[in-house]
């Protein structure tokens, strides 16, 4: 890695591409063979080094800094969503929680939550991780900043 992306270490990329892939601490914790606590400080400190906080936000900073690779192809069809439940995706990419995510969209956190439950049928996602690297993959999330983007709806919606 160059000296532009943060320094992650082994262990510390496999939590977050584990996180990426929809998994839970305790999950990433038996696939690596340690703890689910270690599992989680792994995570806690991959958020540290990349500036965010929520397992979502750190996989969007990771896929958009180059340490979670895209598929050379996209795979055949993008799932096919609303463009509100992809404004939710973006907010969701962003690192806010379902009460941040409604007070931006002017609408209730139990609305929010029932987009993030259809956009997780919709994508096949287990988790905000996982739906926030299916949109990375698929390109539902580009290069631009996801908050702003979601704000204003300006990215094009495949």
């Amino acid at each position: 890695m160059n000296g532009t992306r943060p320094l992650l270490s082994r262990r510390q990329l496999q939590a977050l591409s584990g996180a990426a892939c929809g998994r839970t601490s305790r999950e990433i914790g038996r696939e690596l063979g340690i703890s689910d606590r270690t599992a989680a400080n792994y995570l806690c400190l991959t958020g540290e080094k990349l500036g965010v906080r929520r397992r979502a936000a750190m996989v969007d900073a990771a896929y958009r800094l180059g340490l979670l690779a895209r598929p050379d192809r996209p795979p055949a069809a993008a799932p096919r969503t609303t463009p509100r439940r992809l404004q939710v995706l973006r907010l969701m990419a962003a690192g806010l929680s379902d009460r941040e995510i409604a007070a931006e969209l002017y609408t209730s956190p139990g609305t929010v939550m029932s987009h993030a439950a259809q956009l997780y049928a919709d994508l096949g996602a287990r988790s905000r991780a996982h739906a926030v690297a299916i949109g990375h993959q698929y390109g539902l999330l580009g290069a631009e900043d996801p908050a702003a983007t979601a704000r204003t709806g300006a990215a094009a919606v495949p």
